[in-house]
């Protein structure tokens, strides 16, 4: 559990750091749903929930990011 919460930890800092600034230029945001192993869920707000390139914006923008900032196992999941 402690390393569950402190890659938690690590996560939330480089989701606020150098994930949501970028969002919220253009009008987006996201949050964290659950880290469940190396699964991290989220939920895409605002503009980026209707954006057709939503996909695209997980995988190589925001796991992309955690990758090189947390660890190379991350990977991103859209929450339902």
């Amino acid at each position: 559990m402690d390393c569950d919460n402190n890659l938690l930890k690590k996560i939330m800092d480089a989701v606020d750091q150098h994930i949501k600034p970028s969002l919220q230029m253009d009008g987006g945001d996201m949050e964290i749903v659950s880290l469940k192993g190396n699964a991290l869920l989220i939920k895409l707000l605002g503009a980026c929930s209707g954006c057709p390139r939503a996909r695209e914006t997980m995988k190589y923008g925001i796991e992309r990011t955690l990758r090189q900032i947390v660890s190379e196992d991350i990977f991103v999941v859209p929450s339902e």
